[in-house]
């Protein structure tokens, strides 16, 4: 069937429309499905499953009307947290090559360790103090503790109020020896070693040096808090 030129133009002209909107939606898919990826790899380093995530993709310039059928995608800091605002490089490889550049604006929502209520600084923690709560982590500071166990027997080096998000900065090992206790001293010379018992003279952590007092000479030794009440002092020759 014969159609009038200007028919013909008519019929032809949604088609050229149509190529760049595919072109953008095929590039956006990709670079969403990117960034997805680097989210999930993100999430099992950290232990967790997503409650939530939130991917937003801007293109600078006319990148994503570009056509292309093969991509490659960059980001400046890779080994950051793909969280918060992203800068990535787009190169095309195919059919032609080009450069472009996008930012994702990254949110991930998960269940991180808070405060079930407010504590004074050098309280050991325990169950009834904590619980979970869904939290989007590009909001945080801190890296935070998403598993409850991980906080419990630990001591706050500050105060936490009801609802504070709960860090390995905010937590430290309690004193498993304090200053003044009766401890057993092991000590080890090369292939020798003996027990006694001996007096702490400071406190200490564990895997903590500690000074200590050899109850049977009065001698002053040095020595490392292995577990409570217990003390090793080596004199090994290296």
């Amino acid at each position: 069937m014969f159609f009038p030129l200007r028919k013909r133009l008519w019929l032809l002209f949604p088609l050229l429309l149509a190529l760049p909107t595919q072109a953008a939606s095929t590039l956006a898919a990709a670079l969403q499905q990117q960034v997805a990826k680097e989210l999930a790899q993100y999430a099992k380093q950290l232990g967790v499953s997503g409650q939530k995530q939130q991917i937003e993709l801007h293109f600078a310039g006319n990148a994503e009307q570009q056509p292309c059928t093969r991509w490659r995608f960059e980001r400046p800091q890779p080994t950051e947290p793909p969280l918060g605002r992203l800068s990535y490089r787009i190169e095309c490889l195919a059919p032609v090559t080009w450069t472009g550049r996008a930012t994702a604006e990254v949110k991930f929502w998960t269940k991180v360790v808070v405060a079930a209520k407010a504590v004074g600084r050098d309280t050991k923690l325990n169950k009834s103090i904590l619980t979970l709560r869904t939290q989007e982590l590009g909001s945080l500071n801190r890296t935070p503790l998403f598993h409850v166990n991980d906080a419990i027997g630990k001591v706050t080096r500050r105060r936490l109020n009801r609802g504070d998000v709960i860090s390995p900065f905010l937590l430290e090992n309690p004193y498993i020896i304090s200053r003044g206790d009766l401890v057993t001293l092991r000590i080890t010379i090369n292939t020798f070693s003996a027990v006694t018992q001996g007096t702490a003279l400071e406190d200490a952590r564990q895997g903590e040096r500690i000074k200590v007092q050899n109850n049977s000479s009065g001698k002053v030794l040095q020595g490392v808090a292995q577990q409570q009440g217990l003390v090793k002092i080596d004199f090994t020759t290296k």
